[in-house]
């Protein structure tokens, strides 16, 4: 079987992580970053096994065609970078984005229509010390249809090439309700952990919900029976003190950004949810005053 190429735009710890371990099981992955950087050996630290990695940096300036296109950038670059891609890129090819956050593949097919786009729901923990990649945790990446209407068969060879190089990889046919779902999970645990500046554990109390992190999901009651029909209240609480457990020792990508004084994705998160819950004449007025104080740390 031919070996997929890739083309890995994002060059932050999930962009490296997919480059590293891609490049190390043989395949031809170009990682791109905003500007130009000087190649470097990466440590590896992972579960899988640790090894040395080199990586080229390329620019979007010095594009060239793959096969499959990974996006890891933060949601608020998109647009951006899409509209670059619009300009450059000369044949059709699949397009998966790797971020947090909803509404980003209208973005995508607004610049780039003859694209076939996915997003995927990827649960990894990384991030870059140095010169080292540290893999926290082996996690998953779940692929499926939100907008389209594709076929796991379609992605057969590409899911069995990304499972081979950093598993696990799979199809989902319920992944519209798998990214609710960690939308929910990500607009509890990320900024409350960004404005209070501590690990995703600082959202549990005795292995349950805090007072506050329960009052911020209870806020979402309304739109959770649209966006997760088929859910109580209590799964969904469940699944968000299962990975708050889970993930106990990490910084979530949220609080990561405002340590490295970027901004981070809160529009894509609880903007969205707000977004939803104006076209329903709901009010979240929690969510509100939490996008409030984290746009304050941002600047």
């Amino acid at each position: 079987m031919k070996k997929l190429s890739f083309n890995i735009i994002g060059a932050g710890a999930i962009g490296h992580l997919w480059t590293s371990f891609l490049i190390n099981h043989g395949h031809k992955a170009t990682l791109y970053s905003r500007s130009p950087r000087s190649p470097q050996f990466l440590q590896i630290q992972s579960p899988l096994g640790n090894f040395e990695q080199k990586i080229n940096y390329q620019t979007i300036e010095d594009w060239k065609d793959a096969d499959i296109i990974l996006i890891c950038v933060k949601a608020h670059q998109l647009e951006k970078l899409c509209q670059q891609l619009s300009q450059i890129m000369t044949k059709p090819c699949h397009i998966i984005l790797m971020m947090n956050g909803m509404g980003l593949l209208e973005i995508v097919e607004q610049y780039l229509p003859q694209m076939a786009v996915i997003h995927a729901s990827i649960i990894h923990g990384a991030y870059i010390q140095e010169n080292e990649l540290v893999h926290t945790g082996n996690g998953k990446t779940v692929i499926g249809n939100i907008n389209s209407n594709y076929s796991e068969q379609e992605y057969q060879t590409l899911i069995q090439q990304l499972n081979e190089s950093l598993p696990c990889v799979s199809w989902n046919n319920a992944h519209r309700q798998a990214m609710n779902l960690k939308l929910v999970i990500n607009a509890i645990i990320n900024p409350l952990t960004a404005i209070n500046g501590q690990l995703n554990s600082s959202v549990l109390s005795d292995g349950k919900l805090n007072a506050q992190a329960e009052s911020l999901l209870k806020e979402l009651t309304p739109i959770l029976k649209l966006i997760l029909p088929k859910m109580s209240f209590h799964e969904i609480k469940e699944q968000v003190e299962l990975v708050a457990h889970n993930t106990r020792n990490n910084q979530s990508s949220m609080l990561q950004d405002i340590r490295a004084n970027k901004t981070t994705e809160i529009d894509f998160i609880n903007g969205y949810l707000i977004d939803c819950a104006k076209k329903q004449q709901i009010e979240l007025s929690q969510h509100v005053e939490i996008i409030k104080k984290i746009k304050a740390l941002e600047n």
